[in-house]
């Protein structure tokens, strides 16, 4: 029987972490961190009595045999250091308390083997994490490896706390942090020497993990992750997950973490309960969301700033700079607010003069009635259709800067007429505006023409003597 290592929980050492889960994020050109974890896992290696052959993958248990590992009180001390904003390397040491029950040695028919009690130290783990891409949309990218050193199993052997021989491995990290909201996803796989105890196989595995947060504030932050590993196994316990959730809260450079979790499907080193609980030196210098200012100035270090020329001093990203709700990226004046006058709303610019006839819309009486500019009060921004006002539109009106005088003759031209009948007598002082006056020396000053002429002149003695008289 090999030395099997139920210590699969392993804090990823750094900030912009989750707890087992890594972020993508690397933050700082040169920036330390420290922390130590408490984690106590309840239960983490039982055998049960089982109706089949080691090996069986259709075993089935018929009840608990023996607690191999109790519980496991570990407190991990870990460090990091980022460089470059790219490159992170961070150290984990696991320091452990154990208590177990004995257990038939399957090697040894009558021998017993218990894991005992004790403190002890387990494997130091390197862990060293590359970022390749940090967007300012919030998608991240990374890769992460580690590899352990075999100390525990010399210190302190049959404690389960340690790997008989160096173990790595590795995963691709993708990321997505926006307006408060973590996404989080590590697939990858480890490799170390196989060993059996019985019907379980410990040996190399894929493993995963996927983490989901969200920042209260930007110094409150609740999380939960899964994680989990497999060996394409039928075997159930080779096949182990387990489920956490938790909180962190910053106080100026040191983070506080509290959590708990519980076991999914079982397999070794997967505990009923799990509870979390630690804190780190974690300076405020670095810059957690990329955007280059300072977290102890950044109203939002979760979220980058989007340097887009509108309040970039702040640090928080403006998804919509001028409030008139259409996003920046389909806004083509984000600075500018839509007016929403019903015309071209949807291309985020305010519609200044939505008719284009020249007259701003403030001054535009008119605003969706493009002015004529005819010459007749073309600052009011309405066509003036009859510019005279005579109630005959220009188009009709033989007289349109004249107004019709509307006195019964010859209204429909829109033209005044005075001297509609055109005897040179001007309609306002014409007895009769409609007739011309005849002209002929009688009365010719009333502007009507008498019909019956003028009346016979008196015959004087002249005319008389004129006629031979």
């Amino acid at each position: 029987m090999g030395e099997f290592n139920v210590l699969r929980y392993h804090p990823a050492p750094g900030p912009n972490n989750y707890f087992g889960v890594d972020g993508a994020a690397v933050r700082g050109e040169v920036a330390g961190a420290a922390g130590v974890q408490l984690d106590y896992a309840h239960e983490p290696f039982t055998l049960y009595s089982a109706t089949c052959e080691a090996g069986d993958a259709g075993c089935e248990t018929t009840g608990i045999e023996a607690n191999v590992v109790q519980y496991t009180a570990a407190a991990h001390l870990w460090g990091s250091i980022a460089l470059f904003n790219r490159i992170q390397i961070g150290l984990n040491v696991p320091l452990v308390l154990t208590e177990g029950d004995a257990f038939p040695n399957p090697a040894g028919p009558g021998d017993l083997i218990s894991s005992g009690s004790g403190f002890t130290l387990g494997d130091p783990r390197l862990h060293v994490k590359a970022n390749l891409l940090d967007d300012a949309s919030g998608l991240r990218l990374g890769l992460a490896a580690w590899v352990t050193a075999p100390v525990a199993v010399h210190i302190a052997e049959g404690r389960f706390v340690g790997d008989e021989d160096p173990s790595f491995g590795g995963h691709a990290i993708i990321e997505y942090v926006n307006q408060g909201v973590h996404v989080a996803g590590n697939v990858g796989g480890y490799w170390r020497d196989g060993d059996t105890l019985f019907s379980t196989v410990a040996g190399p595995a894929l493993s995963y993990g996927l983490a989901f947060g969200y920042d209260i504030t930007p110094l409150v932050m609740v999380f939960g992750e899964i994680q989990g590993s497999t060996a394409f196994s039928g075997q159930v316990d080779e096949n182990p997950l387990e489920a956490r959730l938790g909180g962190r809260l910053r106080v100026d450079d040191v983070v506080f973490e509290l959590g708990a979790g519980a076991g999914l499907v079982a397999g070794v080193g997967v505990p009923v309960f799990r509870v979390l609980g630690g804190f780190a030196w974690a300076p405020q210098r670095a810059d957690n969301d990329g955007d280059g200012i300072d977290d102890s100035m950044d109203s939002c270090p979760a979220d980058r700033e989007d340097l887009d020329d509108w309040h970039d001093d702040d640090g928080c990203p403006e998804p919509d700079n001028d409030s008139d709700g259409l996003a920046d990226g389909a806004d083509r004046c984000p600075n500018e607010a839509e007016d929403m006058d019903g015309d071209a709303d949807d291309d985020g610019c305010p519609d200044l003069d939505t008719d284009g006839d020249g007259v701003h819309d403030g001054y535009d009486s008119c605003p969706t009635q493009a002015e004529d500019m005819d010459g007749d009060r073309d600052d009011d921004g309405c066509p003036d259709a009859d510019r005279d006002r005579d109630n005959i539109e220009d188009s009709a009106d033989q007289c349109p800067d004249q107004p019709e005088d509307t006195d019964g003759f010859g209204d429909e031209d829109g033209c005044p007429e005075t001297d509609f009948d055109g005897d040179n007598l001007p309609d306002d002082g014409d007895q009769c505006p409609d007739q011309p006056e005849d002209a002929d020396g009688f009365e010719d000053e009333d502007g009507c023409a008498e019909e019956a002429g003028p009346p016979p002149a008196e015959e004087t003695p002249a005319d008389r003597r004129r006629r031979g008289r």
